[in-house]
């Protein structure tokens, strides 16, 4: 459903199946939300609310309420997954804001009569009549260059339509938009009188409570697990909480195509289902599904999920098992799914790198000691890490160089677009890169576009009629990991140390102490070599369509193909042949030429 305001004639519709108009109030109102919120009791002390009343009142009231009080400061006091749309009287504005960690979506649009339209799905948007469909060329080459320094990350594919957010509101007026950020993570000072101990403490309180707040109140709880610490942290608190109420966690867990059950690739967890079966083994109130999606098609799945969500990027290189993962549980009566997806900058950061300075001058004898040990194993191999420490000391932002566009990330895109692009990304479209110096400001400034990206995945659960919910990037949690010094997470051997430490006799030992990383879509070559003649018929649309010869390379997107099907292997040709897929499948399903049914 998509809400339409027509500031000229002071009235709003709801585009829904029983669409209704009715005019703006005198007063203010709320014109849509979808809220969870976590500090209910909080909030309703803070309004002056008796407790006769507040077990009565709706959410919706609630947040009316909240907005009379406080205004737009109400998004300071408002803790959970949110979004919120007000129409102001006094402003004569509608006001659209978004909650400061978690994977919301929040889109508007103007259309070309000069109405305001927004919701939370692109594609309600997108079946608006007037609103432009012209797609934006820069953001779109950001997407096939995986440029993740693209400056203006809230912009959509479509030149008319953008994103609200995190931490931010939104005040329209008739063909105006002031935006105001009322939360950033580098408002918090770090605590540096607290001891491991005491961080840590702190931490799994607040990481419990944010795993609690997220569980059904009654009946099972589902989970996607993999062999990672934040998936599966998410699923063993989840079953210790559910445990004292003899409740369940379904937990899911991919498992690849028989022909990659017994790939090897240095560094990678290809197969994750024997990692999460030990923990799933830990607790007896996990039961564990496996999800062979053998008899998918890949490209039907990506089909599937670009028509839902109309979002190039969903259609990610494991479409196959998410595609697949979202249909079991939703099958399996469940309305929610716990995840983990944003805790690599959030719980389990991994601190950045490590500096022999850095470790001296925090008097870290043992560590800076082992550091150079662990790292080199001859003199002159410690000599040469000692000078790159030394230079990284000196200028801290040689970690951090300006961004170039490379062949490799240029080869799927056709290369007269590229150049005409080129000096621009390199220059005017990026996020500011110059000014960082050290790993956490990265990470900082970075974490409003993260956030951003989280959520595609909660677009595609939608299409399943599925909420994604994820403890990693709850607002209290992750206020506290702010709070707390890098040598929280990082060591001379190891990185995330805050999330192993808290895990300890929670989840399995090679699972908390691994620096193996999953890599699901390790089975892609084999799943489109299976499929090979739906491959084949998307390549010959793609040849045939306008917009995919204005973008794409179709020559060095067919040469990648014939080289995954050699190898099957999840190298350069694999990958960059699924970018230029994934882009492919948005064009022509934008263009109507092809859908889920065809496959």
């Amino acid at each position: 459903m998509a809400i339409l305001v027509d500031f000229a004639e002071k009235k709003f519709t709801q585009t829904s199946a029983n669409q209704s108009t009715q005019p703006l109030p005198e007063k203010d109102c709320i014109l849509g939300y979808h809220a969870r919120i976590d500090n209910l009791s909080e909030l309703k002390a803070k309004l002056g609310l008796n407790d006769s009343f507040t077990h009565s009142i709706t959410t919706q009231a609630l947040l009316l309420l909240a907005f009379e009080h406080w205004n737009v400061d109400m998004f300071r006091h408002i803790r959970g997954d949110w979004w919120l749309a007000v129409w102001d009287a006094n402003r004569q504005s509608v006001i659209l804001a978004v909650d400061p960690s978690s994977p919301t979506t929040l889109f508007h649009a103007w259309t070309t009569t000069g109405q305001l339209a927004f919701s939370a799905s692109l594609t309600d948007i997108l079946n608006i009549e007037g609103i432009p469909q012209e797609l934006h060329e820069a953001r779109i080459l950001s997407y096939l260059l995986q440029w993740i320094h693209y400056s203006d990350f809230l912009q959509t594919e479509y030149k008319a339509i953008r994103q609200i957010g995190s931490a931010t509101f939104n005040i329209f007026k008739p063909g105006t938009v002031q935006t105001e950020i009322y939360w950033q993570a580098t408002q918090f000072q770090i605590k540096q009188a607290n001891t491991s101990e005491e961080y840590v403490e702190e931490f799994l309180r607040r990481y419990r409570q944010a795993v609690v707040s997220r569980l059904p109140h009654t009946g099972n709880a589902a989970s996607m697990l993999s062999a990672g610490l934040d998936s599966g942290s998410v699923t063993a608190l989840a079953a210790n909480a559910l445990m004292k109420e003899n409740r369940e966690v379904c937990a899911y867990t991919h498992v690849p195509v028989q022909e990659a059950k017994n790939l090897c690739l240095p560094g990678n967890l290809l197969n994750e289902w024997p990692a999460a079966q030990q923990l799933a083994a830990m607790h007896p109130n996990i039961k564990h599904i496996a999800l062979e999606s053998d008899h998918l098609n890949p490209i039907s799945a990506m089909v599937f999920m670009l028509q839902a969500t109309g979002r190039m990027q969903a259609a990610t290189a494991n479409a196959t098992w998410i595609h697949h993962l979202y249909q079991t549980v939703k099958q399996d009566g469940f309305d929610t799914l716990l995840s983990g997806q944003a805790g690599n900058v959030t719980v389990s950061w991994s601190g950045g790198q490590s500096n022999f300075w850095d470790l001296l001058i925090r008097k870290e004898w043992t560590q800076a000691s082992h550091y150079m040990r662990h790292n080199q194993q001859n003199w002159p191999g410690r000599l040469k890490l000692l000078a790159r420490d030394t230079l990284r000391y000196i200028n801290p932002a040689r970690d951090f160089p300006t961004p170039r566009l490379t062949p490799a990330a240029t080869a799927i895109t056709h290369p007269d677009l590229c150049l005409h692009w080129q000096r621009r990304f390199e220059t005017d479209f990026i996020l500011e890169s110059a000014t960082i110096t050290k790993h956490r400001q990265f990470r900082d400034h970075m974490f409003p576009m993260l956030t951003t990206s989280h959520s595609f995945g909660q677009l595609v659960a939608r299409a399943y009629g599925v909420t994604l919910t994820d403890p990693t990037s709850d607002q209290s949690v992750f206020e506290w990991c702010l709070q707390i010094p890098d040598a929280e997470f990082i060591n001379a051997t190891q990185s995330r140390l805050l999330m192993r430490n808290a895990m300890q006799g929670i989840i399995p030992e090679p699972t908390r102490t691994t620096n193996l990383r999953g890599l699901q879509p390790a089975d892609l070559g084999y799943r489109y070599s299976k499929y090979r003649e739906s491959v084949a018929y998307v390549l010959d649309l793609m040849h045939n369509s306008a917009t995919a010869a204005h973008y794409l390379n179709m020559d060095a997107i067919t040469k990648y193909w014939h080289g995954a099907q050699t190898s099957k292997m999840p190298d350069r040709n694999l990958f960059d042949f699924h970018r230029g897929l994934q882009a492919g499948l948005f064009f022509l399903v934008r263009e109507g030429k092809i859908s889920s049914h065809d496959l």
